[in-house]
């Protein structure tokens, strides 16, 4: 018989923090770049429709507007980030010779 592994609770807490901190990747890497795009894509669409409809979320945003806008500020720059890079992207291949 095996023994089962003993929970080591530094080693869980050192797994959460690189979760949490984006470091820890828990779904393998896909062959298939099309495939893990809708992953990631949809993954950070839950995300962030979760977050959004939270209660407590828009009861804070609705209490502290100037912040609620700040943070809309900050997304709106890394989705201007995620079109930029297709637009150069685009622009590269425009200009490639055929």
């Amino acid at each position: 018989m095996v023994a089962a592994p003993q929970f080591d609770p530094v080693a869980a807490a050192a797994q959460i923090r690189a979760y949490l901190a984006g470091k820890l990747h828990t779904d393998p890497p896909t062959a298939d770049a099309d495939e893990q795009f809708a992953v990631e894509t949809e993954r950070l669409r839950k995300t962030f429709a979760r977050t959004i409809q939270r209660p407590a979320f828009l009861s804070y945003a609705r209490a502290h507007p100037d912040r609620a806008r700040a943070v809309v500020v900050e997304l709106r720059a890394l989705l201007d980030d995620i079109e930029k890079a297709t637009a150069e992207s685009e622009s590269r291949i425009d200009r490639s010779p055929r």
